[in-house]
């Protein structure tokens, strides 16, 4: 049948395939031994869960993480943004050579910190 996938071997070029008609009619359509049929998109789906084997529930404590996750990913972006903003005023790196070196350090800590909060969001997110 047209459009099942199946594949017909024949010599010469797309040009001589139509020189011969160019058409394919069910007698021409016998399915090549060893390829399997295409199959589109949009009928592959997801792999039901087998009755017995359900997605597995977060914890209460994985849950709460999950839920407080959001308000901490918020507050490390502000404070990383206020960061940034004394680190972009011209005076900054004329200030004591410790103070910025500490605001500095606070910021790549402030970045690692977000980092690992986003991979954990995203952690808990897949498995909720």
């Amino acid at each position: 049948l047209p459009g099942d996938g199946s594949v017909i071997e024949q010599a010469g070029g797309y040009s001589d395939w139509l020189a011969r008609g160019g058409s394919l009619s069910p007698t021409e359509t016998a399915p090549v031994a060893g390829i399997a049929p295409a199959v589109k998109a949009e009928t592959i789906k997801p792999p039901a869960p087998e009755p017995g084997q359900a997605r597995k529930k977060l914890s209460y404590k994985d849950q709460r993480e999950l839920d407080a996750l959001p308000a901490r990913l918020e507050s490390l972006e502000q404070r990383q943004h206020a960061l940034e903003q004394r680190i972009s005023e011209p005076n900054f790196y004329q200030q004591e050579h410790d103070q910025v070196q500490a605001i500095l350090s606070e910021l790549s800590t402030v970045q690692t910190e977000l980092e690992v909060a986003l991979e954990r969001w995203i952690e808990l997110a897949d498995n909720a």
